[in-house]
């Protein structure tokens, strides 16, 4: 490490420390105005408010199961191709012929963070195997701290530019990306022709944010001075000090909260969704989880905040899609943290051992999770 980089990393700590010892509150933000949320979502705020987290992840898991329009068969599938990677389905993507491959677009979002980190590497490892095996898989460009309106300009862009190229399209999104696909469709994906928009077959969600994120609106909403200095935090890793972070205001917002709601059966009625939600992992209830979460998770009894932002278990209910969607959802519960591949599936496997191992096993660890899926998904959910 340079100097030059070291004296940043000291300044950067000085800073957070004089502000929590000052207790220096960046300019407020105000309080979110919008009303509370509905079905699973805030029944799962509320039993983790009445009955703790633990509790509530239970009855969690329960409810996905009913939600699953698979009652439990794409989970089994999973399960099936991650304990035995020479097995494949009879009726499998994997099993499509070359030209099919080669005309099946994969195209995976990134969301927050398009370069930095080990995130965007293990995704476009993963891309890029793919490619190797004849799929026409792609990393959608964006901007690198983009808003969801941003982001979804993007893949609106490159996806009209690419439709004549495929066949049939796999949406693939990651956390913020999944927010950011669910943007492109109802701001942009709709207004595509019939003819492409016949071609979104498949979309696939890894603890994607699809209803709002609690974190997100916590840290941009809430005018505590701890939360203050975890913005700055935030934008001090952005180099844009005491700028509040535009990715994270943009997914505070639950888009299922508008009236009317977007329907996104009357113009994709083809768009089969698999959502991967992520359930915490520890007997307490919560996810081992970074350590800034860790302190604003402490600070929350003393401060008497509202349970939820931190607990894992509310983001978990806001990664699947409200009955208002119109559209069918497969489900995997997944137990562990947000990164998902440091998990385990329900029963007992673990999603990519590569993600324990060393750097280069860390990298590659996306690989076999898409593997695993493609080997498990039937061709018919591409109308094959």
């Amino acid at each position: 490490m340079n100097s030059g980089t070291q004296m940043i990393g000291i300044l950067k700590s000085l800073l957070c420390f004089a502000l929590t010892a000052a207790c220096v509150s960046c300019a407020p933000f105000p309080k979110s105005s919008e009303p509370p949320s509905s079905g699973l979502l805030r029944e799962t705020r509320e039993d983790a408010r009445k009955n703790g987290s633990a509790v509530a992840r239970d009855h969690l898991s329960t409810s996905l199961v009913h939600l699953d329009a698979s009652h439990g068969a794409f989970e089994q599938r999973i399960w099936a191709t991650n304990a035995d990677k020479a097995f494949t389905y009879p009726d499998a993507i994997w099993h499509l012929t070359a030209n099919q491959r080669a005309r099946l677009g994969i195209y995976f979002s990134l969301g927050y963070g398009q370069l930095k980190g080990r995130s965007p590497q293990i995704i476009k490892a993963a891309a890029e195997e793919l490619g190797r095996r004849g799929f026409r898989a792609r990393v959608i460009p964006a901007p690198e701290h983009g808003t969801t309106e941003e982001n979804a300009k993007a893949i609106a862009s490159y996806v009209r530019a690419d439709s004549p190229n495929v066949d049939a399209v796999m949406f693939i999104g990651f956390s913020k990306g999944a927010a950011d696909i669910q943007e492109f469709l109802t701001s942009y994906g709709q207004y595509f022709p019939k003819r492409d928009r016949a071609k979104f077959r498949i979309w696939v969600n890894f603890a994607g944010v699809l209803r709002g994120s609690c974190v997100a609106d916590w840290l941009v909403h809430d005018n505590d001075p701890l939360i203050a200095v975890f913005r700055t935090y935030l934008s001090l890793q952005r180099a844009e000090p005491f700028q509040p972070p535009d990715g994270l205001h943009s997914i505070a917002h639950d888009p299922w909260r508008s009236t009317p709601a977007p329907n996104l059966r009357s113009f994709a009625g083809h768009l089969r969704v698999i959502n991967f939600p992520v359930l915490p992992d520890e007997s307490s209830g919560y996810s081992h989880h970074a350590w800034q979460f860790r302190l604003l998770e402490a600070e929350r009894p003393r401060r008497r905040l509202q349970t939820g932002p931190c607990d894992g278990v509310v983001e978990a209910a806001a990664t699947v899609l409200p009955p208002e969607a119109g559209l069918p959802q497969w489900i995997v519960r997944v137990s562990g943290s947000h990164h998902v591949l440091d998990g385990r599936y329900l029963n007992g496997a673990i999603i990519s051992p590569g993600y324990a191992g060393g750097e280069t096993a860390r990298l590659a660890s996306g690989i076999p999770l898409m593997s695993d899926i493609l080997r498990a998904l039937p061709k018919s959910a591409l109308g094959l």
